[in-house]
């Protein structure tokens, strides 16, 4: 770096930045060597006996075998994932390209639900999901968690599609394309970061999710979320030894770790902004 380019004073920032750091990297490094560490501090991998046994603990827990929770998490976080982005990226194309009457109402409605408190619209929830028999069941999950989230990335994914210039999709046409091979060629290819976006965000909340599955199955959701949640007792107390607990929490922020080391290159690609166009 040549010293013209050097920033005044950048060590103060760098220093602050490092030891603000520190409030996320310390439980993550705690976590990891109670995941392989006795209480007595020794090593050992019989905190990962819930990998391939039913495991008694105190206080009358038997934990199961984690695999078929991660299964059911993977499955649930992928359907919402896809459902999500199938009718993101065509509604938000539509409101971005297409006139229409009550557009500019259409839009501003997204941006109210989008900020409604989700809580306050569970008892609708309740009701629709029991008038068209979805309750206590998975796919009325991915129906609730897709519902509450599409206002929000929609209204993303619209100012993506905003910045792609028209002269784009125009030249595409006058070539002999019809549109909705330009929309499906040209179109989505430029606007591939918003999708990872929005398709990283929806698989990681599906991921994570666990007050919807407590609220809306009532046989108790196998989910690496809930497997975790069995771990407490009714009073709230950790019903393991905290390195079962924590070699638990690491193989669920596993596969979060992983989908980032995927897609950090088209994640870090984004550099669109929302739109003013309405």
């Amino acid at each position: 770096m040549k010293h013209e380019d050097k920033i005044k004073g950048a060590w103060k920032i760098f220093l602050f930045t490092e030891v603000a750091s520190l409030v996320v990297v310390i439980p993550y490094g705690w976590m990891m060597v109670k995941a392989f560490t006795t209480p007595e501090g020794a090593f050992t991998l019989s905190n990962w006996s819930f990998l391939y046994q039913e495991t008694p603990f105190f206080r009358g827990l038997v934990l199961p075998v984690i695999w078929p929770s991660v299964i059911t998490s993977l499955i649930f976080a992928s359907t919402t994932a896809l459902l999500q982005i199938g009718v993101t990226i065509p509604t938000a194309y539509t409101i971005s390209r297409m006139q229409f009457r009550g557009r500019v109402q259409l839009t501003k409605l997204m941006i109210i639900l989008d900020a409604f408190p989700t809580v306050a619209l569970l008892i609708g929830f309740f009701h629709v999901l029991n008038t068209i028999g979805l309750m206590n069941t998975y796919a009325g999950v991915v129906f609730v968690k897709v519902g509450m989230s599409l206002p929000g990335s929609i209204w993303l994914m619209k100012g993506f599609f905003d910045q792609v210039p028209w002269d784009i999709e125009w030249a595409a046409m006058v070539d002999g394309a019809s549109r909705f091979t330009t929309f499906r060629k040209i179109i989505i290819a430029a606007v591939k970061p918003g999708s990872a976006v929005i398709l990283v965000n929806s698989f990681l909340s599906g991921w994570a999710e666990y007050m919807l599955i407590n609220l809306f199955i009532y046989s108790n959701g196998s989910t690496v979320s809930t497997f975790i949640g069995l771990m407490l007792d009714a009073e709230g107390k950790t019903a393991v030894p905290y390195g079962v607990m924590a070699a638990a929490s690491l193989l669920y922020v596993l596969p979060v770790i992983l989908l980032f080391i995927v897609s950090q290159k088209t994640l870090l690609k984004v550099s669109q902004g929302g739109s003013k166009q309405l």
